[in-house]
């Protein structure tokens, strides 16, 4: 535990320096704010000059705005591990009581924690949808696991920040997958399912619609984040051996 506490104060420290990250790291909670008090106003603005309704869509943008705090914290955490990497401070960790085993499940474990309680409290307070305590554990821990997929991602192809900074975009093609959760209507819209999200946004849907498919759409997206986790951290391990 001393090793671990000595690991935060040390990010905390990081994160302060670096203005992006401190920027990426508060980002969340300028989501919160912002679905729960200007999606509502800009729904009514909408309306009042369209007549178009945004509330029936409210799920799909919840669940959509949910799967941005996770993408967030594993970005943090996917570039401190490049500096990390690059300052050869992994290595230094081997060594040490804490051990290369120890200091990956820190790396993993803390953005899937802070994730989980920051996805969590974004259901319960953003007020768009009903929300139901189980179910939106269940949805705020499988999208928690999106954290360490960015993270690796990251750490296992991208040579230092800038790359990083680019790769991080390009992940973001990912987060077109629960669009076809929503919109695709046939058998279809599991094609989309190879991408983590997807099950992360179709697992929320579900809490909403006809049917009883939601904790199968759990496991079907755990089993998901889990292959993507262990192929992103082989490639990592491989990389930083």
């Amino acid at each position: 535990m001393k090793h671990i506490a000595a690991m935060s104060i040390g990010d905390t420290r990081n994160i302060y320096r670096d203005a992006v990250l401190l920027l990426v790291t508060f980002a969340p909670i300028i989501i919160i704010l912002f679905v729960k008090f200007l999606v509502p106003l800009a729904a009514g603005l909408i309306l009042a000059r369209t007549g178009f309704q945004l509330a029936p869509h409210y799920p799909l943008i919840t669940g959509f705005m949910v799967l941005l705090t996770p993408m967030m914290f594993g970005m943090v955490t996917g570039f401190l591990i490049l500096e990390e990497r690059d300052q050869e401070i992994i290595a230094y960790f081997a060594v040490t009581p804490l051990s290369r085993e120890g200091y990956i499940a820190y790396r993993v474990a803390a953005p899937v924690i802070v994730s989980f309680l920051i996805s969590n409290l974004f259901l319960a307070v953003t007020g768009l949808t009903p929300y139901k305590p189980l179910h939106a554990m269940a949805v705020a821990f499988l999208v928690s696991l999106e954290a360490p997929i960015m993270a690796l991602f990251l750490a296992a192809f991208a040579n230092n920040k800038v790359e990083g900074m680019a790769l991080s975009k390009g992940f973001g093609i990912m987060f077109l997958a629960p669009f076809a959760a929503y919109f695709i209507r046939s058998g279809w819209q599991y094609a989309a399912g190879i991408f983590p999200p997807f099950w992360v946004t179709k697992s929320f849907l579900s809490m909403y619609q006809p049917g009883n498919h939601f904790w199968l759409y759990i496991a079907c997206g755990l089993l998901g984040h889990v292959v993507f986790i262990v192929v992103l951290f082989r490639k990592f391990n491989r990389r930083s051996s």
